[in-house]
C-alpha cells in the first residue's frame, strides 16, 4: 500500500485522476476493490452441505490467505482502515459486511438444528 496512489493508478491505466476519483473517493477503497477482485474465489463461503465440512473448508481458505501476499495486503488494508474513513466504510460495506451476512445465513440452520437437538 505504501506506493499505491491514485496518481500511479492513473498513470498506469491511462485514465485521468478525475475519472478515478469519480469512482473511488481515495486510494484505499480502490485498493480494496482490486484486492477483492483478485481473491474473491478464495473468499467464497463453501456451498451449503455438511456444516462441519463447510466450516473446515472456509477456515482452510482463510488460513491460506494469511500465508501469502494477499494476506499481508488485507492486513495492511484493515490496519489503514482504522484511520482512513473512506477505506473503513468501503471495507465494512463491500467486504466484511457481506461476508458476515453470508456466514450468518449459512450458520443459522445449524444453530437451529443444535437447539432442536438439545431440547430432545
Amino acid at each position: 500500500m505504501g506506493g499505491f496512489t491514485i496518481h500511479a493508478v492513473a498513470k498506469r491505466s491511462g485514465a485521468s485522476k478525475v475519472t478515478i476519483y469519480k469512482l473511488w473517493p481515495s486510494a484505499g477503497p480502490l485498493a480494496l476493490e482490486g484486492y477483492f477482485a483478485t481473491v474473491e474465489g478464495a473468499l467464497e463461503f463453501p456451498d451449503p452441505g455438511e456444516i462441519e465440512a463447510d466450516l473446515r473448508a472456509r477456515l482452510r481458505s482463510l488460513v491460506l490467505l494469511t500465508t501469502n501476499a494477499a494476506g499481508r495486503t488485507v492486513a495492511d488494508l484493515i490496519g489503514r482502515a482504522q484511520t482512513h474513513e473512506h477505506l473503513r466504510f468501503a471495507y465494512l460495506e463491500s467486504y466484511s459486511g457481506p461476508r458476515r451476512a453470508v456466514a450468518v445465513q449459512r450458520l443459522e440452520p445449524a444453530v437451529g438444528q443444535r437447539a432442536t437437538a438439545r431440547r430432545c
